[in-house]
């Protein structure tokens, strides 16, 4: 089994263990597409938790991964505040790495494709809340030892 095999695997048991963590916003496993788990990406990207709002007491459909970048598509569930400031980080690490399809892009293009390319974007406590305050010792935990700590043994 490759090494992208084995981190798919431990993905998809890692997402069986967070539907069934008693969150009442639900979670986010990853911003990034499958894609950019494929074992090409150089860069992790964490925030410290995803931003609940009232209405993600109503989410109940949890996704392994998106089919785009979170912080690069634009729907109705694209509510993060703090998506430009990432884009801006994303452009400039994308102009220090001097990555060949992305020089002639326009800059949010080229963040796009960095970060799709050779980025993963999460959370690191993975659970939503209502602000920073609000994770508990379980969360971080989980987070360490259930979510962060397997995926770094792969």
């Amino acid at each position: 089994m490759s090494e992208d095999q084995k981190l798919h695997q431990v993905a998809k048991k890692i997402f069986e263990k967070m539907m069934a963590y008693p969150s009442p916003y639900g979670f986010n496993f990853s911003y990034s597409p499958e894609r950019s788990w494929d074992g090409r990406a150089e860069y992790l990207f964490l925030t410290i938790n995803p931003q609940a709002k009232e209405h993600d007491k109503l989410v109940t459909k949890q996704i392994l991964w998106p089919e785009d970048n979170d912080f690069f598509t634009e729907n109705d569930n694209n509510t993060f505040q703090i998506k430009k400031p990432v884009q801006a980080i994303c452009y400039e690490l994308s102009r220090l790495a001097h990555i060949r399809e992305c020089e002639k892009a326009s800059p949010l293009e080229a963040a796009k494709i960095f970060t799709n390319n050779h980025m993963i974007l999460a959370s690191f406590v993975p659970f939503r809340t209502e602000n920073e305050k609000d994770i508990d010792e379980n969360m971080k935990q989980f987070a360490q030892n259930e979510y962060w700590g397997e995926i770094f043994k792969v």
